[in-house]
């Protein structure tokens, strides 16, 4: 069958706000009458509030209508304090966020030192039904990832020509529910609470856009700590009252979890402790060229030295903890060789820190670009770490802070 002939083009945006991370990417398809197909990966800042008002403003005002899809990575400040305002003012189709039970979002509220006093507590405690009263109708379909388990979606292969009708517009497609995975009970109770359909992506798969393009989410199955269980126990018996309404009960019932968590893990050093990840790129095999937008301060540097072999995918990795070549493994072995052999963007994760990467993963990883997302002058933070720009030296690290974006554009091509 001959494959019609198509140019795809894939802009990815990481937007200045300092320390914490926004990226955005759009997809548009020749021949096609369609939209562009919209997402954003993690949007919040710590530097400064006015810097991610400003860039959702900016993003407002480049289309109408929704983001067909927004990914939280976690629950950190940094990457979703400005969630509810994007929400608000532009809204999201799908939200696709990492699955963690109830007794690992408590852990993960103590361990960011949030009190039952803060608005944001109510995220940790039901997700959902927050994000639902905070946005109203900005909120479309949740779908939750559960963690890997070591197994991930087939290698894409070629697309098939005959799956792509230029004039069906852009399609987002989920597989349903898989009735055998063990889904804990507060799925039910968020299918009840809320209006919005909240469902579990079916694990070993991706998100699919016009059999053109792929979205494969890897929700890290190590994290959390070892031997949970007495807390797990602890947070199931005070579920009840940690889902009331009742502020007193549920301020005396989170600090007998703080109680017991300094207790059982007080040897745990381990933070960021729920990260997903994100591989997005084409389906099969597509000639590409990349150019760095002039509203990059990079451009010129990239005229200079562009890259020998344009590709087009990028890799999401939020706050993921890479520390080990064993973490790299893991994923390679869930995402393949042939998704993780074309990423031509790397995220570093954690802002470039030290204790989520290991020497030798920019060769392992090999992107071409390595955006760092960081503010260098705040506090105690100094990120990046001179460590990780040492490894990515060959593998064009970039600084995004408060006041430099990176801006890519790759043209793919297929069937001329």
């Amino acid at each position: 069958m001959q494959i019609l002939p198509v140019t795809l083009t894939a802009f990815y945006r990481f937007h200045p706000v300092g320390q914490g991370l926004f990226c955005s990417g759009t997809l548009s398809v020749t021949p096609s009458a369609a939209d562009p197909f919209r997402w954003v990966y993690d949007c919040g800042s710590v530097t400064s509030k006015a810097l991610v008002t400003t860039e959702i403003n900016r993003l407002k005002g480049g289309a109408d209508g929704p983001l067909d899809l927004l990914v939280l990575s976690h629950f950190d400040r940094d990457h979703i304090s400005g969630v509810i305002e994007l929400l608000t003012e532009i809204g999201a189709k799908t939200l696709l966020l990492p699955w963690a039970p109830l007794w690992h979002r408590m852990l993960m509220a103590i361990q960011l030192g949030i009190g039952t006093s803060e608005e944001i507590f109510q995220f940790f405690v039901d997700p959902v039904v927050y994000l639902s009263a905070m946005a109203g109708d900005g909120l479309g379909d949740v779908i939750f990832v559960l963690p890997a388990d070591g197994e991930g979606p087939t290698e894409p292969g070629e697309a098939d020509p005959g799956s792509f009708d230029p004039d069906g517009g852009l399609r987002i497609s989920f597989d349903k529910e898989d009735p055998n995975a063990d889904h804990p009970d507060e799925w039910f109770i968020y299918a009840m609470k809320t209006e919005h359909q909240v469902r579990f992506l079916k694990r070993n798969s991706a998100i699919t856009v016009m059999s053109l393009w792929e979205f494969v989410p890897y929700n890290d199955p190590t994290t959390g700590p070892p031997n949970p269980e007495s807390f797990a126990n602890k947070v199931n018996e005070l579920r009840p009252i940690l889902l009331s309404t009742d502020l007193t009960d549920m301020a005396d019932a989170f600090e007998a979890l703080r109680v017991l968590y300094f207790a059982t893990f007080r040897s745990s050093k381990k933070r960021n402790n729920l990260s997903l990840f994100v591989y997005a790129g084409t389906i099969g095999q597509w000639d590409a060229e990349t150019n760095v937008t002039p509203s990059s301060r990079w451009h010129r540097l990239f005229q200079l030295y562009p890259p020998a072999l344009p590709r087009a995918s990028i890799f999401y990795s939020g706050d993921g903890d890479l520390r080990r070549p064993i973490d790299w493994s893991r994923i390679q072995h869930t995402l393949g060789l042939q998704r993780l052999g074309s990423i031509s963007i790397l995220q570093v994760p954690h802002h470039g820190a030290e204790s989520n990467w290991h020497i030798g993963l920019a060769a392992a990883i090999d992107p071409q670009f390595s955006i760092i997302s960081s503010d260098p002058d705040r506090g105690q933070t100094y990120h990046p770490h001179p460590e990780v720009l040492r490894d990515l030296w060959k593998n064009f690290p970039v600084q995004v802070d408060q006041s430099n974006e990176f801006v890519t554009a790759h043209v793919c091509h297929r069937g001329t």
